[in-house]
């Protein structure tokens, strides 16, 4: 058997990545890579700017995003987004964006009821108030801006989709007589599999978004010249026609440095800024490579009352051993998990391939080691109806007090609850 990166003493001591669940006394280990976001039909933007159109020209910052997006709608034919109504699927950008504008570790130390002093030092919260995130706010901005039907970004449908019409309509075919072509979607790597009786007859090349970096994270930097430098509010010209500011313009080709991975140095020199600082060059390059994961969603458990667990254990080193992760890869047309073996995939699908482009990607997801979430059922939102909300127009500031209003409420029972001795 080829080496596994996971021993049974790691799986019989109950060390990472394995996780003990003190509900039920079990070992469960992570087993699937996952990965969830936004998703972009190559194929349809193609047909709406040409076969020159390439990943390169993917939108990199939120307003980028906003930008082609009217600019798709405008188009006859085709619409920007595609989703369900009251889709938690859009809870992947919200976590996506607002762990770029609070920082991950911010993102995490929400989960622990941690906040953080001027001088970084962490500290247990007292009032839900000193762990709110700025981030939740900033994040559901921009999708109440995309979802609000008024808008023009979403499907006209929206309302009578199912999740697999939503993305049976994103993958070119329709739904209800209407055959606009759909350019993005938020969905999960299992989508691919999900329209498996569809793209035989109607291949589209798909992939997930590189996450864009939320625009307003330049009100986070801590460099004043920097601050001013990217918050240059001076009306431009958008990409695609819409109104942007040179502030984010430059944000853009920050990112763009980053993507092609020049130096900090390098960076300084592409953009003829040479006050740019090393903390905000670092603070973005974090926020581009955040991607939502569902990978903790996905585990293998053997229960502690089981009558045989050494063949169970055995069962699990030979699956996350090479070989065994070469049989799943082959099985799954080169998707991965999360132990180190790089599968092939030089025959995979346009999707497996950009999934493979994202390289080391920062996930974020919730947080259930803590015990405030598996015990106390704290979240990073409230609301169910959340996003219909926004779709029917209600402001992201009013769907993001009322999750400020639950979590306060209910403050007291998530901190009782989530105390272990």
């Amino acid at each position: 058997m080829a080496d596994c990166p996971i021993s049974e003493n790691d799986l019989l001591m109950d060390s990472p990545p394995v996780h003990k669940n003190l509900i039920f006394v079990c070992e469960s280990i992570d087993w699937a890579n996952s990965v969830s976001g936004i998703f972009y039909n190559m194929t349809t933007l193609k047909e709406v700017y040409g076969d020159s159109f390439t990943e390169a020209d993917l939108p990199k910052t939120t307003n980028e995003l906003l930008d082609m997006s009217y600019d798709v709608s405008a188009k006859d034919g085709y619409v920007a987004w595609s989703t369900f109504a009251g889709s938690s699927y859009s809870d992947y950008m919200t976590t996506i964006w607002g762990a770029q504008y609070d920082t991950v570790q911010g993102y995490f130390d929400y989960y622990d009821l941690i906040y953080r002093d001027e001088n970084g030092e962490p500290h247990v919260a007292d009032t839900y108030d000193q762990i709110d995130s700025v981030g939740r706010l900033e994040a559901f901005k921009v999708i109440a801006e995309i979802l609000n039907k008024n808008n023009g970004l979403m499907h006209p449908a929206i309302d009578s989709m199912s999740y697999l019409d939503a993305q049976v309509a994103f993958a070119g075919n329709g739904f209800k007589g209407n055959n606009d072509k759909v350019a993005f979607i938020p969905s999960g790597d299992w989508m691919e599999n999900e329209l498996a009786d569809y793209l035989p007859n109607n291949p589209q090349d798909f992939g997930i978004l590189k996450s864009p970096v939320i625009s307003s994270i330049v009100n986070t930097f801590t460099d004043a010249e920097d601050k001013t430098y990217f918050s240059d509010a001076t009306e431009a010209e958008g990409t695609y026609g819409r109104k942007t500011t040179v502030g984010d313009q430059r944000l853009s080709q920050l990112v763009t440095c980053i993507d092609e991975n020049k130096t900090f140095e390098e960076t300084r020199t592409a953009l003829g800024y040479q006050d740019l600082d090393q903390v905000t060059y670092d603070r973005v390059a974090e926020a581009r490579a955040v991607m939502s994961c569902a990978t903790m969603d996905h585990q293998m458990s053997v229960p502690n009352t089981s009558k045989n667990k050494e063949n169970a254990f055995d069962f699990i080193l030979y699956m996350l051993s090479d070989d065994g992760q070469d049989i799943y890869s082959e099985a799954l047309g080169g998707r991965g998990m999360v132990y180190g073996y790089e599968p092939d995939t030089s025959n995979s699908s346009y999707m497996i391939q950009s999934i493979k482009d994202l390289g080391n990607y920062q996930p974020v997801f919730t947080d259930y080691a803590s015990p405030y979430v598996y015990l106390g059922g704290l979240r990073y939102f409230a609301v169910n109806d959340r996003y219909t909300q926004m779709c029917n127009g209600v402001s992201a500031e009013t769907v993001n007090d009322a999750v400020i209003q639950h979590w306060t409420e209910n403050r007291t029972t998530v901190k009782e609850a989530g105390k272990v001795s």
